[in-house]
């Protein structure tokens, strides 16, 4: 795909909302993949009333919360992640080869949850 392909293909997922906290972990591993990629986000600090907003709109008061143009919402920062990694172009941060891409959540899940 040509890079003006690639441009229009990152400004359709650009303008998000990203609600957070920069002393979150998971926030932090969200908005380094985001620059990453390129992509432009808001950043919506968390407060009480942003918690009781993303409580709202999820189903649960969990960071980071992404909102989609479109109105969707996202929680989990790796299903977030995943989620990008289908809808845009270029180099992924996902294996392609299947055992590699097994190997690779195996120790992004070990890295998240345990260190």
């Amino acid at each position: 795909m040509g890079q003006d392909a690639r441009e229009s293909s990152l400004s359709a997922l650009s303008g998000m909302k990203l609600y957070g906290l920069t002393v979150s972990y998971f926030t932090g591993k969200l908005e380094a993949y985001l620059r990453y990629c390129g992509l432009d986000y808001v950043f919506a600090p968390l407060d009480a009333r942003g918690f009781r907003r993303v409580a709202r709109a999820t189903g649960m008061a969990q960071m980071p919360a992404w909102e989609l143009v479109d109105g969707r919402w996202m929680t989990a920062t790796t299903a977030i992640i995943e989620w990008i990694e289908t809808q845009r172009d270029g180099a992924s941060v996902i294996p392609r080869d299947p055992e590699q891409a097994f190997f690779s959540r195996v120790l992004e899940e070990f890295a998240d949850e345990w260190l």
